[in-house]
């Protein structure tokens, strides 16, 4: 075996593995999904850290691997850089451009709890008041700026106080003696019990909730913002907090991924998460939370195309889904055949040399047959083409040798036989004379 052809062989041998490898990577191995997350104390990176355990435990075709930030807006220039896949994010602020939404998290209220001595009933009437509010991202935006904006307050027409945690509130209210605290969490969250018992030490009695008689107006003029309600005793049983049902604004919070990201994968990532949220629910409440998108036209957030197929219940075919390829082989099936060859041909060019030094040896024979005078060396040509013809029909039977080959060798060779008949001929016509002459 010569040299060339050995490393033809381990070529040949590295693309089947390579291409095996590329099989396995798209058809069988995990898709991994890198997620944004808040902080990993706060209620959503508990639910999709429990998700991505369970995926992993149940050996799921998706994967979650969770990357944490401090902020909402960390998390948005995460997701524009491309550092991540898939990010929980807040709809009250802008959304990560080129982003669209798989799921609902969870829906956010607004409170706005207030010292009992403090007798309002507007957002308005808190001007010139000091208010704390509940955030890691960057005071007054989101929800609060929408309040301010509809009351028709300026930022210097209060004195707001950033809190970091829940268990900082006492502390705050104390040494900034707060008149309020701001809130925007999600529905239900273990925060709300955290800030009502730490305001009732601060304030020593329990606060009051504003009612938030302005949302109506805002979520007619903000399409992410929503007219909601807290029922009587949501925030606290003893005593009940409120003690009337009382309007707020909510917004959800949403899952959203990359708008580059197949179809098929996000359909295949909403299936697995609801499947998965339905495992994990017992033991993690905010995993009941999570819930479908709209995909009806004029929903207030766009939907990634492989979740609204989930939604639909309009589950693509395999055919469907790789449809395009399916029609790129079909199409393409000539050209990739004659690529495959080309290929193959630079890796084993033995063949194609072979070819060459047969037909440069029927050219000889073909030369030498007109000159000899031996019917022994015509017997020895014919047996030599014969050898020739044999090898090329197994070569071409192998797909060795192309269509275009073949009319080369069929030419020579009909000649060489030609000229055998002819010189056989004249050879016998020339014994016979000589015989006769002898005779004589």
């Amino acid at each position: 075996m010569q040299k060339r052809d050995l490393l033809g062989y381990l070529a040949l041998a590295f693309m089947a593995v390579a291409g095996f490898a590329a099989l396995y990577y798209f058809l069988l191995a995990p898709h991994t999904f890198r997620i944004a997350l808040p902080p990993a104390d706060s209620e959503p990176a508990q639910l999709f850290n429990a998700m991505s355990a369970a995926l992993k435990r149940d050996r799921s075709q998706i994967r979650l691997a969770p990357v944490f930030y401090d902020s909402n807006d960390s998390i948005v220039k995460a997701m524009e850089a491309g550092r991540v896949d898939l990010a929980v994010a807040r709809t009250d602020r802008p959304l990560p451009r080129s982003s669209l939404g798989v799921a609902q998290v969870h829906e956010f209220v607004t409170l706005v709890l207030l010292r009992p001595t403090v007798q309002i009933e507007t957002f308005a009437a808190l001007k010139g008041h000091r208010i704390g509010e509940l955030t890691r991202g960057n005071a007054g935006t989101g929800v609060f700026s929408e309040l301010t904006a509809f009351s028709d307050l300026k930022r210097e027409d209060l004195d707001i106080v950033v809190i970091k945690s829940p268990s900082a509130i006492a502390a705050s209210v104390s040494e900034h003696n707060l008149d309020a605290l701001l809130i925007v969490t999600p529905r239900g969250s273990s925060v709300i019990g955290e800030a009502v018992r730490a305001l009732t030490i601060a304030f020593g009695a329990p606060p009051l909730l504003l009612s938030l008689k302005e949302t109506k107006g805002i979520a007619a003029r903000i399409a992410a913002l929503e007219e909601g309600e807290i029922a009587i005793g949501e925030l606290s049983a003893n005593p009940p907090l409120p003690a009337v049902a009382s309007p707020t604004l909510t917004f959800p919070a949403l899952l959203v991924a990359r708008r580059q990201i197949s179809s098929s994968s996000i359909q295949d990532l909403t299936k697995q998460i609801f499947d998965v949220r339905n495992s994990i629910s017992a033991l993690y409440p905010a995993a009941s939370r999570l819930t479908s998108l709209d995909t009806e036209r004029g929903g207030s957030f766009a939907v990634h195309p492989g979740a609204a197929i989930y939604y639909d219940a309009s589950e693509t075919s395999l055919l469907e889904r790789y449809s395009d390829m399916l029609w790129l082989l079909l199409f393409g099936f000539s050209t990739i055949v004659s690529a495959i060859v080309w290929f193959l041909r630079r890796l084993f060019p033995r063949q194609r040399e072979l070819l060459r030094a047969e037909h440069a040896e029927l050219i000889e024979l073909l030369q030498h047959v007109r000159t000899t005078k031996l019917v022994a060396d015509l017997d020895r040509a014919e047996k030599r083409i014969d050898e020739i013809v044999a090898g090329i029909s197994r070569l071409s039977f192998g797909g060795m040798i192309d269509e275009e080959q073949q009319p080369a060798f069929e030419l020579i060779i009909s000649r060489i036989e030609k000229v055998i008949d002819d010189r056989r001929r004249n050879i016998e016509d020339l014994e016979g004379q000589a015989r006769v002459n002898q005779v004589k």
